[in-house]
């Protein structure tokens, strides 16, 4: 259960206080014994294993802009069982714009993997659910009764950043990436002066936020590590799409690799070239059928929305399929059956996308969002806005507009060129219109989408173009520039390579890039987006990323010593038969997939290692994996941590 909240968080005022008195003394609400964000079936309310508290902050850093005003930074800990000092590892959101909740999961599972010895953090960023939510009160952009419900519709978008402006004092460098990193530069200094050692672990958005950091280099800080790149030389979410490519072509060498999956494709292979070349073959046959030519086109397909293609409608419906790790094992036997269409697979198909068909028959559009990206699904039904659950638009919007997005922008024509010409893209009009409305030029190409976006929700956007309010900031010095390693420090870069958000090429390069320090890259075939807390496949129970994170503390960041053995038991990639997919479907809940066997014929995992030798370090070629058992394989104590675990990674 989501527990809803009131968007009125944004009424935690910002004070008027002098500059100073933030750097004279620590002002901190807390700390209070709390439980999780939200509720957790079958967890006992009274189990509280958190403590939170607020932090008062600037709302602007010396150097960034110009304000007296302070905001509160929402902080939460779990305090290692010891009375001496410890060791702390601070664990970063995704977004831009999440909030901390997906983190509470990930905390319990390494405080038990670091033996209950260490201090874990985690913070809402600027912006973002309990740290001045950036909401939109005077313009009741965010109420049931606007626009877009609770949910900010785009036309509502100029006058909320008005709002906002009168709020921050026409300040929106004060939400920077830079901002949010300065926050954690105070918050390491002054809540964790008296450990052993501070580290700082990021993923997707996060790692993007942990390499800010890294550029501000406090001296406090001992490693950093980040989980599903994003690579500094190319943070834009305007080549999502392009970027997509190089995961989907390798799930389709995996399914090649597989003799079953092959198989499968035998006839297309022969056909086509290969598996890949099958896939486009596929979506390109269905855009040309006309309806009642082919039953299995006609399940997709939109009434009277002319705009919208069959192979885009299918594409829509698949769009989180590649990033889950249960799901993607499907998508070789669905797209067979797309092809083949016969004997029921019209019927089976309907029944397996029922749902999706349905959301996206009333809401059809989706946006990136950098952790995972999902269907925005049907018109919300809630009366107030999940500040927890929820990215922040206006966080989210700013940030990709001033720094995350390329410029000059690709036109919408751009995008749909590609989405066209790929197997799994996004169709991420929503993102589009969002930096046109941020960057406030009517002739930016962004703005283009504004046609098919009101096509795909049924409304004229026609004038959407006529009253834009600019609110995004200018990029400082640290843009698309690479971080180095901090001196004294050391860094640990892992990726999936079907990480489809955060694509495993873009680490690559900021590994390679990355200078000055003790480095370490740990790559995962078979792995997703945030593979230090996501399975690698539904058998996969070895949390082998957690337990690298773990080690690569427990080592003091020495990349050398750091324990990532654990790759050689993850379980191989099983890709579903068509008779499999049968059963699934059937019962997709219960269904039991087949042992994964830990005989491998191939390497499934990759590790490089770049010890600092006092001259900047350069990019090495692959070498084994420690064998020694240097993390800790702690398994969880009780039954209430591993439930939270799963309970809110799943969230």
């Amino acid at each position: 259960m989501r527990v809803i909240v009131s968007s009125v968080a944004t009424a935690l005022a910002l004070v008027l206080v002098p500059p100073s008195a933030h750097a004279d003394k620590l002002r901190l609400n807390g700390w209070f014994p709390c439980g999780t964000t939200t509720e957790v079936p079958g967890l006992d309310p009274s189990f509280m294993p958190f403590e939170c508290a607020e932090v008062t902050v600037p709302l602007c850093h010396e150097g960034i802009c110009q304000s007296s005003k302070t905001i509160d930074i929402f902080v939460r800990r779990m305090l290692a069982n010891t009375t001496a000092p410890a060791k702390s590892l601070w664990v970063l959101q995704g977004g831009p714009g999440g909030s901390s909740l997906a983190m509470e999961g990930s905390m319990n599972m390494l405080y038990e993997l670091l033996d209950q010895q260490a201090n874990l953090y985690t913070m809402d960023h600027r912006g973002t659910g309990r740290s001045f939510f950036l909401d939109c009160q005077a313009s009741q952009s965010f109420t049931p009764g606007s626009p877009g419900g609770v949910k900010v519709d785009p036309m509502e978008m100029p006058q909320c950043a008005q709002d906002l402006l009168f709020q921050i004092d026409n300040q929106t460098a004060a939400f920077s990436v830079t901002s949010a990193a300065k926050d954690m530069e105070y918050l390491t200094k002054q809540l964790n002066a008296g450990d052993k050692e501070t580290y700082v672990y990021g993923v997707s958005y996060g790692t993007y936020l942990t390499e800010r950091i890294m550029h501000l280099a406090p001296s406090h800080i001992n490693g950093y590590i980040l989980d599903g790149v994003v690579p500094e030389d190319n943070p834009s979410f305007a080549t999502t799409n392009p970027d997509r490519i190089p995961p989907a072509k390798r799930l389709a060498q995996y399914c090649e690799e597989s003799s079953q999956c092959a198989d499968m494709y035998k006839e297309l292979k022969a056909k086509h070239g290969g598996v890949y070349a099958s896939w486009l073959a596929i979506f390109k046959q269905l855009e040309s059928t006309k309806p009642g030519e082919n039953a299995c086109a006609d399940v997709f397909r939109m009434g009277n929305k002319t705009a919208i293609q069959v192979s885009d409608m299918i594409k829509m419906v698949l769009t989180e399929y590649p990033s889950d790790s249960i799901k993607r094992s499907l998508l070789p036997a669905i797209l067979l059956r797309l092809s083949r269409c016969k004997d029921g697979d019209a019927t089976s198909l309907k029944a397996l996308f029922s749902d999706q068909l349905n959301q996206l028959a009333l809401h059809p559009n989706a946006t990136t969002n950098g952790t995972a990206t999902e269907p925005m699904g049907p018109p919300p039904g809630p009366t107030m806005f999940d500040i927890y659950g929820e990215m922040s638009p206006m966080l989210a919007g700013v940030i990709k507009a001033s720094e995350m997005w390329t410029t000059p922008s690709p036109s919408w024509n751009d995008e749909m060129s590609i989405i066209r010409n790929s197997s799994f893209p996004i169709f991420t009009s929503m993102d589009f219109l969002i930096v046109c409305a941020f960057r406030g030029d009517p002739k930016d190409p962004s703005c283009t989408a504004a046609e098919m976006f009101g096509a795909l929700q049924d409304k004229d956007y026609s004038s959407f173009t006529s009253n834009l309010t600019p609110f995004m900031y200018k990029t400082d010095k640290f843009y698309r520039q690479v971080t180095k390693i901090p001196k004294g420090t050391n860094v640990l870069v892992m990726n999936g390579k079907l990480d489809f958000a955060t694509v495993s090429e873009g680490g690559v390069r900021q590994f390679g890039n990355m200078t000055g320090g003790g480095k370490m890259m740990v790559e995962f075939d078979y792995g997703g987006h945030g593979i230090a807390l996501m399975p690698t496949s539904p058998l996969d129970d070895t949390s082998c990323g957690s337990r690298i994170v773990a080690s690569f503390v427990n080592v003091s960041g020495k990349v050398d010593k750091v324990d990532a053995s654990c790759i050689e038991m993850l379980p191989d990639l099983h890709l579903l038969s068509d008779a499999e997919l049968s059963m699934y479907i059937k019962n997709p809940e219960e269904y039991q997939f087949p042992n994964q066997t830990l005989v491998h014929n191939k390497t499934i995992g990759h590790v490089t290692v770049v010890p600092y030798t006092g001259k900047d370090a350069d990019a090495a070629g692959p070498v084994p994996a420690p064998k020694s058992g240097a993390a800790a394989a702690a398994i969880m104590s009780t039954a209430s941590v591993a439930l939270l675990a799963v309970a809110t990674l799943l969230a």
